[in-house]
């Protein structure tokens, strides 16, 4: 099986995180002995003129790990600003035929996000009669701010598509909401658990007088940290035993720091700034349960890892979590609901002790591991291949 990655946005290097999950599953799949390749989409100059060197060369090859990543020459925005997409499809398309003299015609294509890697992969499915399908991950639609003409066109990529994936039944509800259209050959695939908390060993954290709870996001406002100072001053206001840890940066730092003085909770609230991921996963050993309070979350891959190493969850309503959650895991509550989260902060003080670690664990992996998801992405690509060769 030959697959072509065409990702709308991708990581620049291992230690970028932009399209860090694109990455992580393309390797996942070529470990399973699956050709995989991934074209990156043309990008515009960067605003540091130290990195322009690079994006002067011609399109070239990387090996990333078992993966070929075709990296692309630099497009000149400002001559193509009224016809950026159509410039960015047109360019993929020169690329792909450039991939193909060296490396043969891939017999599935897979797309992530609609735009522009779906459009570009339904342009190269109609000229190659190559299969084609699209994960969506973009948030954008969930916070509403896709323009009403990208909606037309993502809907075009969706319906066309041999096979929709969300990463969330909540993604493919607002998809199909947004669109105002169904799209029956969807399936919901989630996110795959990255390797450092499958590997690592947790040991739990033992019940004591002292209690941690944790929160990981970046520091913006749909991530609603402000609501869960609020929720644990209302519930933890007098209680010195009971701390909070926010890991994370972002344009409400400073206003989050303030909030918490003003509340009278600053010198129980921690906050740890930028963290990598070896930093969380630390950070996740050593609490006793985790918080999310975002507004929006397409999927909540911070969820996952927190039940990875064992640790009861608290989430709000947002989206994804609602995949990820149940009664033996955490607690779920209203999102924007001060009163449900403090309740949800004092609940799992007193029950923690009720929640199993070794089977929180043992039910991520059973559903969010690197084999769990690669085999229902295996499955789906099948499929696809036998309905298409049926087809033509």
């Amino acid at each position: 099986m030959h697959v072509l990655i065409l990702p709308s946005w991708y990581p620049s290097a291992p230690s970028d995180i932009n399209g860090v999950f694109f990455r992580e599953q393309a390797i996942a799949l070529a470990r399973r002995n699956i050709h995989i390749a991934v074209l990156v989409p043309p990008r515009s100059l960067p605003k540091d003129p130290r990195h322009w060197n690079d994006f002067w060369r011609a399109p070239y090859y990387v090996q990333d790990e078992s993966v070929i990543t075709y990296r692309p020459r630099f497009m000149n925005w400002s001559r193509l600003i009224s016809r950026k997409r159509t410039a960015v499809i047109n360019e993929a398309c020169l690329s792909f035929d450039g991939y193909c003299a060296a490396h043969g015609k891939p017999n599935i294509l897979h797309a992530h996000s609609a735009l522009p890697g779906g459009e570009i992969a339904m342009a190269l499915s109609q000229k190659h009669h190559i299969p084609f399908v699209v994960t969506e991950h973009f948030s954008g639609f969930t916070r509403g701010v896709v323009p009403s003409c990208d909606l037309v066109k993502a809907q075009k990529v969706f319906s066309s598509a041999d096979v929709l994936v969300t990463v969330s039944s909540a993604l493919l509800h607002t998809l199909e909401s947004s669109c105002s259209a169904t799209f029956p050959r969807a399936r919901v695939i989630p996110n795959i658990l990255s390797d450092g908390f499958l590997s690592s060993h947790p040991s739990p954290v033992p019940m004591a007088d002292a209690f941690t709870f944790l929160n990981v996001a970046l520091l913006i406002p749909i991530k609603r940290q402000d609501l869960l100072l609020r929720a644990f001053a209302q519930a933890f206001g007098h209680d010195e035993s009971v701390t909070l840890r926010i890991g994370g940066y972002g344009s409400e730092m400073e206003r989050l720091q303030k909030l918490a003085r003003d509340l009278g909770i600053g010198d129980r609230v921690t906050f740890l700034g930028k963290l990598d991921r070896a930093q969380v996963l630390d950070e996740m050993n050593q609490c006793h349960a985790f918080v999310l309070s975002s507004e929006f979350e397409t999927f909540g891959v911070v969820v996952i890892e927190a039940l990875s190493q064992g640790k009861p969850v608290i989430a709000t309503r947002c989206g994804g979590p609602e995949d990820i959650l149940h009664a033996g895991n955490g607690i779920l509550v209203r999102k924007n609901d001060e009163e449900a989260l403090a309740e949800a902060l004092a609940r799992m003080r007193v029950d923690f002790s009720n929640y199993d670690s070794g089977r929180i664990r043992d039910d991520c992996l059973n559903r969010f591991s690197e084999d769990a998801v690669v085999a229902q992405l295996v499955l789906m690509y099948e499929d696809v291949l036998g309905n298409y060769d049926v087809q033509s």
